[in-house]
């Protein structure tokens, strides 16, 4: 499958589509979890910074040594699980308890079956009324006169039993460290004042590298968002193959049958089930086109049959006067006397005059049948044309011993088109008419308007036409089988159809009781 071809850029386009909506959305949902959690994680800093202030604030006031104060904020960071980091006024650190240890863990030793886990925080005031109980290897410095309960319920506690711990001190969290990642640290900073009792500013207490609530949650989201996008993207890449192969293979039965009709097999045609549930069947567009497909070809294949047809039936037209011309001329070249030589002359000067006739023919109604107008396409009177039409045939019909009659409406009959045509159209019907009605014979012409159409009748009292003949009358070169001894060539009839249809008329003939009826069906312009 070629890289150009729609059956590989369509599924291509949807899963790139596919592609860029899911890392639309992921980004997007990534980046509210992501701030939630960070929101989250800074509450806890505050948290946190707010209890341990009045107890930081108090330690500076005591000017302890570096090392108790090391030590005191060391504590402190084990409890709230943070790093403190202590500032003078002008943001130079002063102590830090450096980042957290979190494999750090609580003892206790209870009897088996406890299910609640107890602790507290007695102050003691044995050195300047600070120091307090000692949990982690130093004093801890708390509120004075004042015991800060740690509780936290805790299923099948048993002895000697060992939790891992995140908290500050007024709240403790009981972490699982087989379910909990504790050595991820939260990028999260908050810093917050630290003031003497007057309310002056004299350093900083700023904690930092929390617990980091939201970081499995967000890698467990990624995954899954990943893992969707990529089912995402697999989805539409097969949703988007199976509509290319809707789309294509409707385009390739057409294909392959216009290869057909170049190679000469004009009896190919398409045929495309239509659509009758999903993924079932060619899509409307493509039934209609199939159906247009075929029509053209029908039509190209009768425009070829009828071409084919054409071919033979001029050549044999053209090579009956061909072959009476040449013989003729060979005749005339061996007679043996002035007389004999000038017969066939006159002979051979009427072939050739039938010839020309016949070319001729064949040219006019070549150049109606493609289109060409023939003459100055305008508006005019229709009754004018036909009355002297009339009075130019009156008299040959006088000579030939034949009655004929006109019968015209007063009103105007005004319609868009060639005079000429028209014209030429009126006088092969009459000149027929002349042809096919014997001595004593009548002819009538006969207009009638209904609505905004005019019918034109030309009937005569002449040898009619046989029934069988009727469906093929108006066909090139057709002539009816009671004809032979007529003179004609068969395109007389074929140039009145091409040229009424041209006008967007139609011509019919009608065999009645005696004679021939053709009726033509013109359509009037509309005038103001």
């Amino acid at each position: 499958m070629r890289r150009d071809s729609i059956r590989w850029r369509l599924p291509a386009s949807y899963a790139v589509v596919a592609l860029l909506a899911a890392l639309s959305l992921g980004s997007v949902m990534l980046l509210v979890l992501s701030n939630y959690y960070g929101a989250q994680e800074q509450d806890y800093l505050l948290s946190n910074a707010q209890g341990l202030k009045p107890v930081i604030e108090q330690l500076l006031l005591s000017r302890p040594a570096a090392a108790v104060l090391a030590d005191q904020v060391k504590s402190l960071a084990f409890f709230s699980q943070t790093q403190i980091r202590l500032l003078d006024i002008d943001g130079k650190t002063i102590s830090d308890s450096g980042l957290p240890d979190f494999s750090q863990t609580l003892s206790f030793s209870s009897g088996s079956g406890v299910q609640t886990l107890s602790l507290n925080m007695p102050i003691t005031n044995p050195v300047s009324g600070l120091v307090g109980t000692n949990l982690v290897n130093g004093p801890l410095i708390t509120q004075t006169n004042a015991n800060v309960p740690i509780s936290q319920t805790i299923p099948g506690i048993g002895a000697n039993t060992f939790v891992a711990i995140s908290a500050s001190p007024y709240g403790y969290v009981f972490f699982n460290p087989n379910r909990y990642d504790l050595s991820r640290r939260s990028s999260q900073t908050f810093r917050i004042s630290l003031e003497n009792n007057q309310a002056e500013t004299i350093g900083w207490l700023e904690l930092s590298n929390g617990p980091a609530y939201g970081l499995g949650i967000l890698r467990s989201v990624s995954l899954a968002w990943a893992a969707a996008s990529l089912v995402a993207v697999m989805l539409a890449a097969l949703a988007g193959w199976m509509t290319s192969r809707q789309f294509t293979w409707p385009v390739l039965a057409l294909t392959e049958a216009s290869r057909r009709m170049e190679q000469g097999d004009l009896e190919v045609r398409v045929a495309l089930p239509a659509r009758i549930g999903f993924g079932e069947g060619a899509a409307q567009e493509f039934v209609t086109l199939s159906a247009a497909f075929n029509s053209m070809a029908e039509q190209i294949g009768q425009t070829v049959a009828t071409l084919l047809s054409f071919i033979s039936d001029a050549a044999h037209e053209i090579n009956t006067p061909l072959t009476a011309l040449h013989t003729n001329l060979e005749l005339a070249g061996s007679a043996q006397t002035l007389e004999q030589k000038n017969a066939y002359f006159e002979r051979a000067l009427d072939q050739s005059h039938r010839l020309e006739r016949l070319t001729n023919g064949l040219l006019d109604l070549s150049r109606l049948e493609s289109g060409k107008t023939i003459g100055q396409v305008q508006m005019f009177d229709l009754g004018i044309l036909l009355r002297k039409s009339a009075e130019n045939f009156a008299g040959r019909a006088e000579q030939a011993e034949r009655q004929f009659t006109v019968d015209l409406p007063d009103q105007a009959l005004w319609i868009h088109g060639s005079a000429q045509q028209i014209e030429r159209m009126v006088e092969n019907l009459l000149e027929n008419a002349l042809k096919f009605t014997p001595p004593g014979g009548a002819i009538q012409m006969i207009v009638e308007l209904q609505q905004s159409h005019v019918f034109i009748k030309i009937q005569d009292t002449g040898i009619g036409i046989p029934p069988e003949d009727l469906p093929l009358l108006f066909r090139r070169f057709h002539r009816g089988r009671n004809t032979n001894h007529y003179p004609g060539n068969g395109l007389g009839l074929a140039i009145v159809k091409a040229i009424v249809e041209g006008h967007h008329g139609t011509v019919k003939a009608m065999h009645g009781d005696q004679g021939t009826t053709f009726q033509v069906e013109l359509p009037l312009e509309v005038t103001q």
